[in-house]
Formats: C-alpha cells, structure tokens, sequence
C-alpha cells in the first residue's frame, strides 16, 4: 500500500522543493507496501533538483527543463545496511529510465506511467518497511490518505457506476408496497442521525421525484421529499439536537421547497382514489361486494391503473392503500409541526390517530413487498455524485419491521408532546413536562417539536400555552400560604418581581435542558445547578 500525506509521499518525492508523488490511485496494482514505526523508515531515493508533481490518474510528470537525469540518484532499504547506496537496483534503472528519451508536451512536461516503479519497490521491501521522502514526518503519517483503499483513496471511487434504474411507466404492486417501505425505513434512519444522502435518497427516484410520469408513483415519491424538508426545518428551529442526534446537512438535494402543501396532499388524495379503484375492480372479480366510491374516470393515473396486471389479488391493493394512507398522514403530521395555534395542534392529534390506525395492517402484510435487493431502487448510485471524493460511511438501514416499530414510537411521542393545549398552570406544565419529556428518550423529531410547543418562549415558539411568569406567580403564592389579596400586592414589588422573573428563567432553562439527549442533559445540569443555586 502507498501512504500519501500533505506534500509528501511515503513511497518516493522530488527533491529541493519537496513536493511528492501519488500515483497509481485508480488503477495501480503495487501491493505488499506496509505501513511501519519509526525504526523501519528509511528513505529510498533522494534527487538534487528534480521535481515531480503530484498526479491523481496512475502517472506522474516529470519536469526536465530543471531536472538533469536520475544519475546520482541512491537507494536504500531498511535491512540492507550494507548495500551500497549508489548501487544500481532495479528501481534506479526504473526510475532512471523516466527522464531518458522522452518527448515534452507543449507544458514541458512528460508523463509516464509508474506501475513499474510501485512493482519494484513492492519486491525490495519487506514486510514492516516503510519508503518515504526526506519531507516525510510522523506527524504527517497520522493525517496521510491510504492508497488503493476505497474508503480513503479518492481515485477509488472514479470507476463509473451503473446509471440508476430509470423510473418505470407504471411499477408492479409488490414492488410498489416494497418502495414504500423502503422509504419508511430511509426516513427512520435519517431520524436517527444517519446522513440524509445515504438513508433516504440512497432510494435513486427521490432525486427525480418531482419529475416522475406516473402520478399514482409521484405522490409518493414528493411527499417524502417534503417530509424530509419538514423534519430538517423542525430540527433547526427547535435547536435541541446535536450532531450525535441528527444530520441536517441536505448535501444540496432539491428537497422540492417550491412544491406547496396543497399540491402534495391534492396529489395523495388522487393516488389513494385511484389505488381504491383498482380494489373496487379485484373485489368485483373475486365476487365480494365493493364498498361505494365516486367517480374516477378522469383521475391522474387511471390509465395507467388500467394497463396493471388484472391479476392483482384483493390482499396486495388493501397492503398499497395501507401505505398510501399512511404516507399522506406523516405528510399531514410533519408538515403541520411548524404552525402555530391550537387549532393546528388539533388538527395534527387526528392525523396521528389515523396514521397509527394504519399501522397494523401494514405489519401484516410485510411479507408482500419485494425485498429490497429484488428492488434495485436501493442502490445509492444517484447519491453518490452527491458525495463526491469523501469517503462513504457503511450504512445499515433499519429493517421494515423496525421502522414500523420506530414510527409508531414516533407517533405516540408526538401525541404526548400534543396534550400541552391541555396544560393551563405551572403545576400541569411541571406534568407535561414530567411524563412527556423526562419519562422516556424521546427521539430528535419528538424533542424538538416538545421545545418548540411547550418550553421555548423566544421568537418562533408555537404559542400553544401562556407564557410562564403568570402561573408561577400564582404557584409561589400558593405554596408561600400568604392571602392572595396580600400576595398580589407583593408581587408588584419590584424586588419580588426581580425574583420571580429569575425563577421562571432558571425552571425555562431546566425544561430546554430535559429536551437534550441525556449524556447532554447530565453534562450541562451540573452547570445549571451551580449557577442558579443562588436562588435557593
């Protein structure tokens, strides 16, 4: 293996100005060059005044109009003390041979490949030695890229990838209900602090989504596309998450933010009418008697519905709806977390209600969608454009099962986050804020709508409950046992009013602080203890 760091390379370098070579990225096959201590470095060659700059493809330049040939180049080799450092070894002549006869570009510069050179330098070495340049430090080695690993060496990840699958004119449904829950399990592990790039949109038609033909595949596809841009708009403004919960880089996806609510929902409504059609259909052949549904001959995608396999059973159609339902109730939830008023609040409590409803039928009929490597959806090839020359960490996405047990923990946090329209003092907000948030680890989604709903009171709160000094004023004088109309008068006392205000702020900054994770949460109350403990 070869070793490069900064301007230096720990197989051969120029000379006086120090500048390395890295060669062979791609598609060298030098092999055997370990990595050693200290006690095996030993510089192979050294050179007065040429030069050779860095290339990325498997060769090197060399510039002759300010380097003479390689004739007073020596070698050394750890373990051959006795060697003559003048002597010519096979990788003198190699080298030597790079600045002999060679025609100039119109650069000045000549290049060669060096696969020869790696190849002689991999038989002289023994196991344990290390070659590298006279610029070649320690302190560089602990930041040097390993040649020839895909998981360091940028030249690694130039060999060209299949085109993603293109998307199909109308998908089967099998594999239509194993998109689905593919895309629940992208959004699952993207909620547990994987990169977006490589959970959710490792799906290769999300990048497309708002282009796809089909509308019954569509709405699908951009209603998770705008979860996704609902949820990381969520993570931001609540400010609880750190970087251990969650990763909102976008990675630059076009996460459709032009695309208004309405359209997406209109569109949900079109597909799951359609998906009934089609159910209404089997069930007639199967002799069952089809509940009513309204017209739905000029719907988006009927045509296409038409064309699908007539042989679709009653179980599958009923599994597709199932999801569809669902993906158009998290849509509903998501995108209704950042508005403000009880009304909207409402509103999200009965959609989660109808997205758990959802749930026990899709766990039933796990078994029908297509896996996800008969998918070939699943492939990340879209996405890694997007990731350029960085290495790709090893993601595992949750398994479908897991996801649904994820979403429905989901759900059910963001019921209980929702009962803060129900709180009206200071000792129900202390409730809400004991069973809701400090009973249980609340995941990121669930932590940040909490601080947002029921903690904060900066700008952007959602104005779900009143602020916190009136109640606490009343709870301090219930709890002093001073008359009330005595402690009303004491209250206005601008003393009194200095302290009750430094309360409120110390019990604000308690609650933010059960909206951490919990490492976070005990490093930081140990702090909060000591600088408000004047108060007691």
């Amino acid at each position: 293996r070869v070793a490069v760091a900064g301007s230096s390379m720990a197989l051969l370098a120029g000379g006086g100005d120090s500048r390395g070579v890295a060669a062979g990225t791609a598609h060298a096959q030098a092999q055997g060059i370990e990595a050693a201590g200290a006690d095996t470095v030993v510089p192979l060659l050294t050179q007065q005044s040429a030069s050779i700059p860095v290339e990325l493809d498997g060769a090197i330049a060399a510039d002759h109009s300010a380097a003479p040939p390689l004739t007073d180049a020596s070698t050394a080799v750890a373990g051959k003390a006795a060697m003559d450092h003048r002597t010519k070894s096979p990788l003198h002549a190699s080298l030597h041979a790079l600045t002999i006869g060679e025609t100039l570009h119109e650069d000045g510069k000549v290049w060669r490949s060096v696969l020869g050179v790696l190849d002689d330098a991999a038989a002289e070495l023994q196991i344990g030695e290390l070659l590298h340049s006279d610029s070649f430090s320690l302190l560089e080695s602990m930041s040097a890229l390993q040649m020839m690993d895909p998981q360091m060496d940028a030249g690694m990840s130039a060999a060209k990838l299949p085109p993603p699958l293109p998307v199909p004119d109308a998908l089967g449904t099998r594999d239509f209900i194993g998109l689905l829950d593919e895309i629940l399990c992208g959004e699952i592990a993207w909620y547990r602090g994987l990169p977006l790039v490589q959970t959710l949109f490792k799906i290769d038609w999300l990048h497309i989504a708002a282009q796809v033909g089909d509308p019954l595949l569509r709405a699908p596809l951009l209603s998770a596309v705008r979860c996704a841009g609902a949820a990381r708009a969520l993570v931001l403004r609540g400010g609880v998450a750190d970087e251990e919960d969650f990763a909102p880089s976008a990675f630059g996806l076009d996460l459709c933010t032009e695309t208004t609510d309405e359209h997406v929902l209109e569109l949900a409504h079109q597909a799951e009418e359609c998906v009934q059609e089609r159910l209404r259909s089997a069930r007639e052949r199967n002799g069952e008697q089809a509940p009513p549904s309204g017209a739905t001959d000029d719907l988006p995608g009927k045509a296409a519905a038409d064309s699908a396999d007539s042989a679709d059973s009653v179980e599958e159609l009923e599994a597709l709806l199932a999801r569809l339902r669902l993906r158009r109730a998290h849509y509903s939830v998501m995108s209704s977390l950042l508005r403000p008023g009880a009304k909207n609040c409402e509103a999200c409590k009965k959609m989660l209600a109808y997205a758990l409803s959802q749930l026990p039928a899709i766990r039933a009929s796990l078994h029908l969608g297509t896996p996800s490597a008969e998918l070939g959806v699943s492939t990340g090839r879209a996405s890694s454009a997007l990731l350029g020359n960085a290495p790709q960490r090893k993601i595992e996405l949750p398994s479908r099962d897991e996801a649904l047990t994820a979403v429905e923990t989901l759900y059910s946090e963001l019921r209980a986050v929702t009962a803060i329209t129900a709180v009206s003092g200071y000792d129900g907000l202390v409730q809400w804020l004991r069973e809701t948030v400090e009973s249980r680890e609340m995941g990121v989604i669930a932590r940040s709508y909490a601080h947002l709903a029921g903690v904060t009171e900066e700008r952007g709160t959602l104005m779900l409950r009143l602020p916190l000094l009136p109640p606490l004023t009343i709870a301090v004088g219930e709890l002093s046992g001073v008359p009330a109309e005595l402690w009303r008068a004491l209250s206005q006392l601008d003393a009194c009013q200095e302290r009750l205000s430094q309360m409120a702020q110390a019990f604000n900054a308690r609650m933010r602080l059960a909206c951490l994770n919990r490492a976070r949460e005990r490093r930081k109350l140990r702090i909060l203890l000591a600088e408000w403990a004047p108060l007691q």
